[in-house]
Formats: C-alpha cells, sequence, structure tokens
C-alpha cells in the first residue's frame, strides 16, 4: 500500500502519553506496516537497523512502542488496525479487478425512466 487514510483524532487519543521519540518511532513503525503489508520483524535488532536507532535510549522506545501499540504473535508484531485496514484494501482490489474483467462498472442506462431524451426549451 503507497497510501493510507490517517485519522488525527484518533491517533492523537490513542498517543497523547508518548515522548517525541516514541511517536517518531510509532510513525515509522505504521508507515513500514503499510509499506510491506506485512508484521514488524520479531528480531528488534533488524528493526533498530531499519529505523535507524543506534542508541539505548531509541532502543528502549522501540520496545516500549511494540508493547503499547502491536502485539507479538509468531510471524512478527502486529497492529490489529493496520491489519484490518490492509484486508478490506485487498477486499477492494479484488472487487475492483472482478469488475474490470467483466468490462468495468455496468453502463447506465441512456434514458432512466422519467427522464427526456430531449430537453425542453423554456
Amino acid at each position: 500500500m503507497y497510501y493510507y487514510s490517517f485519522n488525527i483524532g484518533d491517533y492523537r487519543k490513542d498517543t497523547v502519553h508518548l515522548s517525541r521519540l516514541e511517536h517518531s518511532i510509532y510513525r515509522d513503525l505504521i508507515d513500514w506496516y503499510y509499506l510491506d503489508e506485512s508484521p514488524i520483524p520479531l528480531e528488534t535488532q533488524s528493526v533498530s537497523r531499519r529505523l535507524r536507532l543506534a542508541t539505548e535510549e531509541e532502543r528502549n522506545a522501540l520496545i516500549a512502542v511494540l508493547q503499547d501499540f502491536f502485539s507479538q504473535s509468531e510471524d512478527g508484531w502486529r497492529h490489529k488496525r493496520i491489519d484490518s485496514e490492509i484486508a478490506e484494501y485487498h477486499a477492494k482490489c479484488e472487487t475492483n479487478r472482478l469488475n474490470g474483467k467483466a468490462g468495468g462498472r455496468p453502463k447506465k442506462e441512456e434514458n432512466p425512466v422519467g427522464s427526456q431524451s430531449q430537453p425542453s426549451r423554456n
């Protein structure tokens, strides 16, 4: 996904407690998750490298953000809302693909009931 809807109110409500550093890490993780459409790897060393986190403070902030907003699973750190939006996106893509195979959107009626074929003069 190269685009996702961002609800400022929801984000602010859920992240008001974060430090500037944690906020930055969380936004980077969100972007990464949407772009790759897959969970964040469990190996935090590779995550730290990809996010360019060098200090112990930054790595501790990463752990705090992962534990706060993501749930650990066998395949990585998952985010419930992002998973839902990615699934919705793929469902819409599939619908669009099937509509395209069927010739696109249904044709509009040329003269629907109650319409005039020629406009009347006023």
